[in-house]
């Protein structure tokens, strides 16, 4: 009983990316215990994201690396749920351009992270977790934007998360944008 939902767009430049290759085709009731997000310092808007899954396994740390200018280009914040409770429920924004400004992230516990800062103009999103499902591996699309005169840097422009539970609602959408 595994679905997907996601949000933002995919370009042609965009770079995808999914931690399903590290959690193995079989494993599909890993459970997100922790996230590192990286947030664009010039352009507040989140530039990367690395997943901690049950069982404490690190992920792919997807973001433009380069580690000499990362800590002058990025501002990196951290959430690791308690004991054993998961990341439960994903909201944020969009900005005009459709690329991801904002995360909030709710545990199981009812622990709740905020990253970066929605906007006056911005495309609120929920990503649609009913009480008995939980989100099992991130997956999306990382564009690394290139402009005269300033250090390449990247964005997250589309984020989506494969949906694990006991039971799926009649009326949750089933996206697959990749071939996983």
């Amino acid at each position: 009983l595994l679905r997907y939902d996601e949000v933002g767009l995919s370009s042609a430049k965009g770079q995808r990316f999914t931690d399903r290759l590290l959690l193995g085709k079989n494993n599909l009731t890993a459970k997100i215990t922790g996230v590192k997000v990286y947030i664009d310092i010039e352009t507040e808007l989140i530039a990367g994201i690395q997943c901690t899954y049950s069982g404490n396994k690190r992920a792919g740390e997807h973001v433009k690396k380069d580690k000499d200018q990362r800590e002058k280009q990025y501002k990196e914040e951290e959430f690791v749920c308690r004991g054993s409770s998961f990341i439960r429920s994903v909201t944020g924004s969009l900005n005009s351009e459709d690329r991801l400004e904002f995360l909030q992230l709710t545990s199981s516990d009812g622990s709740t992270f905020r990253v970066s800062t929605a906007k006056s103009a911005n495309k609120s999103f929920t990503f649609e977790i009913s009480p008995d499902e939980y989100p099992t591996c991130i997956f999306g699309s990382l564009l690394v934007l290139k402009e005269p005169g300033k250090k390449e840097r990247s964005i997250i422009e589309h984020i989506g998360f494969e949906i694990q539970g006991d039971s799926m609602n009649s009326h949750s959408p089933v996206i697959n944008a990749f071939d996983l």
